[in-house]
């Protein structure tokens, strides 16, 4: 054998190395991308566990769903390929191997991520932060009940109402919902209908609201139309009635809410 043949042979033999090394890293790549989506869950689990107080906006979760279900998918065909490469079976089966497994788990993720979606509404809303929430309008509620023992039996006005009812509140985190993306502003309104009222003149003090969940905004005062959009907490409000009390209200049914003091149950802003 000359020195030509020689060469020639080695060069093909390292071509074939380069080569099977190559599909080796395609397998690889498309075993990575088909795990992509179960490991971001898995790790998104973990921390929104361990970390309740951490929030994050809505594009992130927007942005990870689709990571989530795009990464497996691009993995999946890039294993079809090389499984449908019937040159690739033959000449290097051990990449071949690697990227049907990869075809098997990206099937596999695409199939059980669409199920496990709609629990990352809990990891984006926790129940941590619903129960804060609560907590929050209740201080809120008590602070104001004090405010008017003080003030002549009068609600405070509403341009003003955050800012006179802090001495009783001591802690300005309490006027921001644990769920609000805004750390900065207020996230609970006062019921306009109230402002600078008698609280006398309140028919039915635990059916007539106080405080709300809200959008976020300085001495926010108004009703409904300043309901967060979207709603927090899984599309549920947090209530304060003028009665001190706080509780939850799903408004997937439309239920009336009563905002003025007179007649209870039937008058709508």
């Amino acid at each position: 054998m000359n020195s030509g043949e020689i060469d020639r042979n080695v060069s093909e033999a390292m071509l074939g190395v380069s080569s099977r090394r190559g599909w080796l890293r395609l397998a690889n790549v498309s075993l990575w991308l088909s795990a992509l989506g179960p490991i971001l869950f898995a790790v998104v689990l973990l921390t929104a566990n361990r970390y309740t107080s951490l929030s994050l906006p809505d594009r992130f979760w927007k942005a990870l769903a689709q990571i989530m279900l795009f990464a497996p998918l691009c993995g999946m065909l890039l294993g079809l390929g090389m499984v449908a490469r019937g040159s690739v079976r033959v000449t290097h089966p051990s990449a071949a191997a690697s990227g049907g497994a990869g075809f098997i788990l990206g099937l596999a993720s695409l199939i059980f991520i669409p199920l496990l979606l709609p629990g990352m509404q809990t990891l984006r809303h926790p129940p941590a932060r619903l129960t804060s929430c609560i907590s929050d309008l209740k201080q809120l509620g008590l602070g104001m009940q004090m405010y008017v023992q003080d003030y002549d039996d009068r609600y405070p006005p509403s341009n003003t109402w955050t800012t006179v009812t802090l001495p009783y509140i001591k802690y300005r985190a309490v006027y921001r919902c644990p769920d609000e993306e805004n750390h900065t502003l207020p996230s609970y309104a006062m019921n306009r209908f109230l402002a600078w009222g008698e609280k006398a003149s309140l028919a039915a003090p635990d059916k007539t609201i106080l405080l709300f969940d809200s959008l976020p905004r300085e001495n926010a005062t108004g009703a409904e139309e300043l309901f967060p959009k979207p709603l927090r907490h899984n599309g549920l409000l947090v209530f304060a009635y003028a009665d001190s009390h706080a509780k939850v209200t799903d408004t997937k049914g439309k239920p009336l809410f009563q905002w003025l003091p007179m007649v209870p149950g039937k008058d709508k802003p």
